[in-house]
C-alpha cells in the first residue's frame, strides 16, 4: 500500500552513553504498531460480519432442521411406548382377621336429637 509506514527497529540498549532514539524513529515504530492492530481489528470485525451473514441466512434452515428432528424423536419414542389401556396396581389395605362388629349405640343411618 501506499503510504504504509515501514517498520523501525528501536533499541533500547545502546552502547554509547547518551544515544537516545530519534523522534522520527519512535514515531515511525507507533505508527507501525498502530497499522498493525488496525488491521488485525479489521480482519476481526470482517469475520464476525461474514459468521452473522451467514449465521442469519441459515438460521430458517436450522429451525426447520431442528424442528424436524424434534418431531422425529418424539414419534420414535411414542412407539416404543405400549399404547392402550395401561394397567395400574393399586395396594388395598390388609384387611383384619377379625370381622368388625358395630357397637349397639353407633347404628347406620341415626339421626341424633
Amino acid at each position: 500500500m501506499q503510504g504504509e509506514p515501514q517498520a523501525v527497529e528501536v533499541s533500547a540498549t545502546s552502547t554509547r552513553q547518551g544515544a537516545l532514539p530519534n523522534t522520527e524513529s519512535v514515531r515511525q515504530a507507533a505508527l507501525a504498531a498502530s497499522w498493525r492492530r488496525d488491521r488485525a481489528v479489521a480482519r476481526r470485525r470482517l469475520a464476525w460480519r461474514w459468521a452473522g451473514w451467514y449465521l442469519w441466512r441459515s438460521l430458517p434452515y436450522l429451525l426447520v432442521a431442528g424442528a424436524l428432528l424434534a418431531t422425529g424423536v418424539y414419534l420414535w419414542h411414542a412407539r416404543t411406548v405400549p399404547s392402550g389401556p395401561r394397567r395400574i396396581v393399586t395396594e388395598t389395605a390388609p384387611t383384619p382377621s377379625t370381622p368388625l362388629t358395630l357397637h349397639p349405640d353407633k347404628q347406620l343411618h341415626s339421626q341424633e336429637p
